[in-house]
């Protein structure tokens, strides 16, 4: 079930419950996106969109590295970054932003800002669906002058 929030509203956790989220360890692992339970709302999610993601949570230590094939095999874009889940900005590479800053808001659910040059181009929510074994994103960002909304749904591999 859902956590009680404080009347800050993020953040806040029964006791013990982050801990034994990450003492599961359930939220790390490698996850490939479904093409059929993802939508994005300008209607271009490529029907052969090809992304992996490897998530590594250990404590507050996020790390998280991609490969996009979706255009080219032989030359795939990628990301990759190492956070702490604090808040702070933290470098990353890839295409679209150059730093992440996260926080946790429930012990299976992350808020995730992309920016680029201190700006903010992406928010995203991610939760771990243990019903499933999966991860789904909801998220808006800038693209071309839009803003585009999106949900993209991962099967752990």
């Amino acid at each position: 079930g859902r956590v009680p929030r404080s009347a800050s509203g993020v953040g806040k956790h029964l006791p013990g419950e982050v801990e034994e989220a990450r003492a599961e360890g359930s939220q790390s692992g490698v996850f490939r996106l479904v093409v059929e339970r993802s939508s994005w709302s300008n209607g271009k999610l490529p029907p052969t969109m090809s992304l992996e993601i490897t998530v590594d949570i250990e404590g507050d230590d996020f790390e998280y590295h991609a490969v996009n094939t979706t255009e080219s095999v032989d030359e795939p874009y990628r990301v990759d970054f190492k956070a702490v889940v604090d808040g702070t900005p933290y470098p990353s590479t890839g295409r679209g932003f150059d730093s992440v800053s996260l926080t946790r808001l429930l012990p299976d659910e992350y808020q995730l800002n992309k920016t680029l040059a201190d700006a903010i181009t992406a928010c995203e929510y991610w939760r771990f669906v243990e019903d499933d074994n999966g991860l789904v994103k909801h998220g808006s960002m800038l693209q071309d002058g839009a803003i585009m909304a999106y949900v993209e749904y991962f099967a752990r591999t």
